[in-house]
């Protein structure tokens, strides 16, 4: 009797599982066939005819923007996430990335600054903050690292030392020339 028991809340589990994902199938098929397209419209609509400025709110606070100047946007990315455990899931899911890209790779080598950025704004995105720019510089105003004065220093005095040692290989070169022509003029003087 407990394994009927068993057996059919798996039953039960496996069909709710089955009729969540039939819904989110449907809502990222809504989301793409339709909503994508009719954002876009819209936001190609207000940038190209709003006339006045719009007051949004920020992190930073009110800011005017004027819809004119709006960066052109051809592609629009649907994230479906039915319920908050979901988004939570997903959360967690990027976290545990970006550790594991930490243990793998602490000084970024195989990874470009972009990479870091994107997965930025994925795990900002997760965790149900809609707006990545309140929180992260933009990718494009990033600037790497500059080397500092002691960093400087160092590329100075190698650049001296190996403006020395060549100088020095080519000293020992010519002295090297020198004594070979001896050496031979030496051995017609003596023929």
């Amino acid at each position: 009797m407990l394994e009927t028991g068993r057996q059919a809340e798996a039953t039960v589990d496996k069909m709710i599982t089955l009729a969540q994902s039939k819904v989110r199938m449907y809502a990222r098929n809504l989301a793409m066939g339709g909503f994508k397209d009719l954002f876009l419209a819209l936001y190609r609509l207000i940038r190209e005819n709003a006339s006045q400025p719009v007051q949004v709110l920020t992190a930073g606070g009110v800011i005017s923007i004027n819809p004119s100047q709006l960066p052109d946007r051809r592609h629009v990315r649907v994230n479906v996430a039915l319920t908050s455990q979901e988004k939570a899931k997903r959360a967690a899911a990027l976290l545990q990335l970006a550790q594991f890209k930490q243990l793998i790779d602490p000084q970024g080598q195989f990874t470009q600054p972009q990479n870091t950025a994107y997965m930025l704004y994925e795990m900002t995105e997760a965790l149900g903050f809609p707006n990545f720019h309140d929180f992260n510089l933009p990718i494009e105003m990033y600037q790497p690292p500059q080397p500092g004065i002691v960093d400087q220093l160092q590329v100075q005095k190698l650049q001296s030392d190996i403006e020395h040692t060549q100088a020095q290989a080519k000293s020992l070169v010519q002295d090297a020339h020198s004594k070979a022509e001896r050496q031979v003029m030496d051995g017609q003087i003596a023929a």
